[in-house]
Order: structure tokens, then C-alpha cells, then sequence
């Protein structure tokens, strides 16, 4: 799975965080190695927490069109409100420059 933004591969390596898995994406993990980023499907209401990740990480909310609802720096044990019209979640590291803004769209490709 390939993630584009502007016709640009910013994640090429991606963890499809699918089923149970959505529910521990970077959880107990000491980096993203080795992916770029996770994936994590969201239900229309759920939060996004940071408990058991001992890391900073950014968290970008994006709609089923791919389109970037909400951008967050996510500092560790904290919740984060839902987004209305929510559908997933990508968690990229710290340190990575990506240049999105709110609205920008994000292609997501298997």
C-alpha cells in the first residue's frame, strides 16, 4: 500500500492497520520501522488515543475521499476527538516533512 499526496509518494511502506489490528496500531512499538506509517480505520464516532506509544507522532484525519479533515501533533497518553466524517486515520512520524494542509487530499493506493 502507497500513500500520494500531489502526485508525491509520502508513505510507500505503509501498515494496513485492519480489524483488531486498528486497535493497537503504533502501540508498544519503539519506532515506525519498518514502515513509513500506519493506517488506522476509524468508525464514524471512535477517538484516536496514544496510550502505550512512547513516542510523538503527527495523526492526519482523512474522509473516504481521501480528502485531510484534521492534522494533530499526538504527544503520548492523550485522547483525540473524533472528526466528523472521519474514516481513517495515518500516523506518520515526528520528523517527517509533508507539507499537508487541512483539505488537501491524500490517495491512498493498494
Amino acid at each position: 500500500m502507497k500513500i500520494f499526496h500531489k502526485k508525491k509518494l509520502i508513505a510507500g511502506n505503509v501498515c494496513d492497520c485492519v480489524g483488531i489490528k486498528s486497535l493497537f496500531g503504533l502501540r508498544f512499538k519503539k519506532s515506525f520501522k519498518p514502515y513509513d506509517c500506519f493506517l488506522i480505520y476509524m468508525v464514524f464516532d471512535s477517538v484516536l488515543d496514544s496510550f502505550f506509544v512512547n513516542f510523538p507522532f503527527y495523526a492526519i484525519w482523512v474522509n473516504n475521499k481521501g480528502e485531510v479533515l484534521k492534522i494533530e501533533k499526538c504527544e503520548k497518553n492523550k485522547f483525540f476527538n473524533p472528526v466528523l466524517g472521519q474514516s481513517k486515520v495515518i500516523e506518520f512520524p515526528i520528523d517527517k516533512k509533508l507539507g499537508i494542509k487541512l483539505g488537501d487530499k491524500l490517495e491512498i493506493r493498494k
